[in-house]
């Protein structure tokens, strides 16, 4: 008996010392993959789809925005250089929570010829916040079995280490802790983000490329087929994707392989590289060759959601009592929306760009002599009630520019008025020298212009407001009013100027 009371407290020793080395880890760490983390783990078995990639997913593709429009339940689990192993393995280790009944996987660095991306600690940001399991353990093993070495000289068998041992990595981050080391800011959009910005495309790798197709080389395409029989193993449904971008001819080439890699399998691949019309790239890019702003970010996740409902027969969770804390994240979302666009300083092109959402009605003044005919700003208005394109032209209108007077207020130096209600699903234009009263679903409009200045108000609920109707307030290049459309009220009142 004596000789087992050395024996429990060393176990006893080591049991504390495990759970002190554990929780110090966790404090230390980086905390940008428990941001993005936590809340799936808190939430995995809700998601009916898991979207999965590299940044153009990650930045891509709002799992919100398709619960609002169609009900379906989602997580973006992509990351900035997550190549096709680390996909898989993301995969493996979100399916030991998670019973997805779709995954939607980017492929646009299938061709990538090493398993791990130039900085190792993407690798960190992808895995750090799953529990240590004998899943994690096993893609540990596997994406460090490599000779592979980062920019920064790092090997492989130092990232194994690290991933085991968290604490080699983040031992010496005792003087740099923070707030946020303790209350992290977990993401809110489930797994997405976004960034704000409109710049033009690469115009030289737009259009189609003819040509041979990429050989399976490297080791991308083989963990795409692991991921896909593994999905179709378990009866989960794959959609293979490669994102809206200007992309280079070997993007392209791949491209080809992984749609004889679909067809193989049975599987869906949607191209939108070779889509032309879901996404305009002079109003939808963030970057000149790679991520969507926004804008785009609507557009495809709106092409993904009707394609999952109607190929895929996923269930609409709108009104669900274990799905209500939703509705109360997608609030918080438009609210979020709502600060960002308050707070905009990167210029009229991406305040203008920002109105391109469903969950906002629009009215917006331009004044008299300024030319919209520049840096894209006729798009951008264009842009603000563009329709979204599918698959079914039937349910689309080929009127994707429906504004007519942009070019006459432009060409005469007259002012420009518009208001796009988007409950009613009615646009209104005013130019030249007129004034017009009309009712919308949000109020009675008024706005006059006579050359020079223009008038508005709006009247709701018998009381009229004037947003503007004096020289001195015209100063800026446009006004705008933004609508809540939950509650039909003016949730922002912004000037915005070119500069």
């Amino acid at each position: 008996m004596r000789r087992l009371i050395p024996a429990a407290r060393a176990a006893a020793f080591l049991a504390l010392l495990c759970v002190l080395i554990t929780a110090a880890s966790r404090v230390l760490r980086m905390k940008e993959s428990e941001e993005k983390l936590k809340p799936f783990l808190d939430t995995a078995k809700e998601a009916d789809v898991l979207f999965l990639g590299d940044s153009q997913v990650y930045y891509g593709v709002s799992p919100l925005e398709i619960y609002r429009d169609y009900g379906i339940t989602s997580y973006n689990l992509g990351w900035s250089n997550c190549m096709l192993p680390m996909t898989y393995w993301t995969l493996m280790n979100a399916l030991d929570y998670a019973e997805p009944k779709a995954v939607v996987i980017g492929v646009m660095d299938v061709g990538y010829p090493l398993k791990l991306s130039d900085s190792f600690g993407e690798v960190h940001t992808a895995f750090d916040a799953f529990p240590m399991s004998p899943t994690k353990l096993r893609a540990i093993l596997d994406l460090t079995d490599t000779q592979e070495t980062d920019q920064y000289g790092k090997t492989a068998e130092e990232l194994r280490w690290e991933m085991i041992f968290p604490l080699i990595q983040y031992h010496s981050r005792w003087s740099s802790l923070s707030q946020e080391d303790f209350k992290p800011r977990y993401n809110a959009q489930k797994g997405a983000a976004q960034r704000i910005h409109v710049t033009d495309p690469d115009a030289s790798h737009l259009g189609a490329y003819e040509g041979d197709r990429s050989p399976e080389n490297g080791p991308g395409y083989a963990y795409l087929r692991r991921t896909i029989e593994e999905c179709q193993s378990r009866g989960i449904a794959v959609i293979l994707m490669l994102a809206p971008h200007p992309a280079f001819d070997n993007t392209k080439k791949s491209a080809y392989t992984v749609e004889a890699i679909a067809q193989e399998y049975g599987v869906a691949f949607l191209n939108f590289v070779q889509m032309d019309r879901v996404v305009d790239y002079y109003t939808d890019c963030y970057d000149p060759a790679s991520h969507l702003n926004p804008s785009g970010v609507q557009k495809v996740s709106d092409y993904l959601g009707r394609y999952l409902r109607d190929f895929c027969a996923l269930p609409d969770r709108r009104g669900e009592t274990a799905y209500a804390g939703w509705q109360k994240d997608y609030d918080a979302y438009i609210e979020e929306k709502l600060r960002t666009m308050a707070e905009q300083e990167d210029g009229l092109r991406s305040a203008l760009m920002l109105l391109h959402d469903r969950d906002f009605s629009v009215v917006l003044t331009m004044r008299p002599g300024f030319s919209t005919s520049d840096f894209h700003i006729q798009d951008l208005l264009q842009n603000i009630a563009r329709e979204h394109v599918h698959w079914d032209d039937e349910k689309v209108s080929a009127r994707l520019n429906p504004l007519e007077g942009l070019q006459y207020a432009d060409g005469e130096g007259a002012g420009y008025f518009l208001a796009v209600d988007r409950d009613r699903g009615e646009i209104h234009e005013l130019y030249g020298c007129r004034e017009e009263e009309f009712e919308t679903s949000f109020g009675t409009v008024f706005c006059r212009m006579d050359g020079e200045w223009i008038d508005l108000s709006l009247t709701q609920d018998g009381k009229e407001t004037y947003y503007f109707d004096t020289w001195e307030e015209q100063d800026e290049d446009a006004h705008v009013l933004v609508i809540d459309r939950r509650t039909g009220k003016v949730a922002l009142s912004i000037a915005l100027s070119r500069e």
